[in-house]
């Protein structure tokens, strides 16, 4: 029942009169957790393109497809949904879910800077014949793109072309996916079941 000082007004508008000295905490549940599926939903698919990326670029072939700027826009523009997301929806988080997707943002960044000096190291290395040899790793496997991977793929081609693209590329991608896991869970601790 409500008090006659409080009345509801159309669908989800709470009108509050003559509260003094009370506290009112009023939420707004649907939209914050349409926020957070929408954080959810542009990691994944940030999350997707970037590892189609990763992928493409340790088989053979790699280097000059991503030479093609059209694909490029396309690992750019996934990137940058993830800011302007959480920048429009900023009022619905708090500073510390914010922050952390805001980290988030600059790992994936610095991922996409480290992925284009891995192709230019690998594009420049100087015995071509060896990189073709690590290429040979991946050739028709099915490869699940995560940190341990990668990370084995770049102490292979470190090992045919000492560059330190590879080891910065290896570390950049383990952190973005420690970052992801992080906003992942706790995403998933706000999760709503509806049964």
């Amino acid at each position: 029942m409500l008090d006659n000082n409080i009345s509801v007004e159309g669908d989800k508008n709470v009108v509050i009169n003559n509260v003094k000295n009370s506290t009112i905490h009023i939420t707004e549940s649907n939209d914050m957790i349409n926020s957070l599926k929408g954080v959810y939903d542009v990691i994944i698919e940030e999350t997707n393109i970037v590892d189609a990326f990763v992928l493409c670029v340790l088989n053979r072939g790699g280097i000059d497809w991503f030479g093609d700027g059209e694909n490029r826009k396309e690992l750019y523009q996934s990137i940058e949904s993830i800011n302007r997301f959480i920048e429009q929806n900023r009022f619905f988080f708090s500073e510390d879910f914010y922050v952390e997707v805001s980290s988030y943002y600059v790992l994936a960044t610095n991922l996409r800077i480290a992925l284009e000096q891995l192709v230019m190291a690998i594009a420049t290395a100087d015995n071509q014949d060896v990189i073709t040899e690590v290429y040979n790793i991946t050739y028709e496997q099915d490869i699940h793109c995560c940190a341990e991977f990668v990370r084995g793929m770049m102490n292979a081609f470190n090992k045919a072309d000492n560059h330190p693209a590879y080891n910065d590329f290896a570390n950049a991608y383990e952190l973005h996916e420690q970052q992801r896991g992080k906003i992942l869970s706790i995403i998933e601790s706000k999760r709503e079941t509806i049964v």
